[in-house]
């Protein structure tokens, strides 16, 4: 999967290799898999408190931009269809996939 930036063939992709870098390293080291289900439950209801979850249709469809260690998807996944999972860093992506491993309807892109 590939996102232009819209501003032509001159252009160059609005990607910073250094902060992808340092991202991947990031949820490399730092993964949040220690916190405990309880923990994770609060801060994953907190973060998506203002989020409309009823309003949802059957078989919903989501993504998560920039999904890191998957901390986020994977509180998301069992509510919706299908998620997508984006993130610039692959080291990143790893992590995430194998977090959500056991999810069969979370599909993974490196954009």
């Amino acid at each position: 999967m590939s996102f232009a930036n819209g501003l032509g063939a001159r252009s160059r992709p609005n990607v910073d290799e250094a902060t992808v870098t340092g991202f991947g390293a990031e949820w490399r080291s730092f993964d949040q898999t220690g916190l405990g289900d309880e923990e994770r439950g609060a801060l994953a209801g907190q973060y998506f408190a203002v989020f409309p979850w009823a309003a949802l249709p059957p078989g919903a469809e989501g993504f998560d931009l920039g999904c890191g260690s998957g901390r986020w998807a994977a509180w998301v996944a069992p509510r919706v269809g299908r998620l997508h999972c984006v993130d610039a860093s692959e080291e990143a992506l790893g992590v995430a996939r194998r977090r959500l491993a056991d999810r069969a309807n979370v599909t993974f892109h490196h954009a």
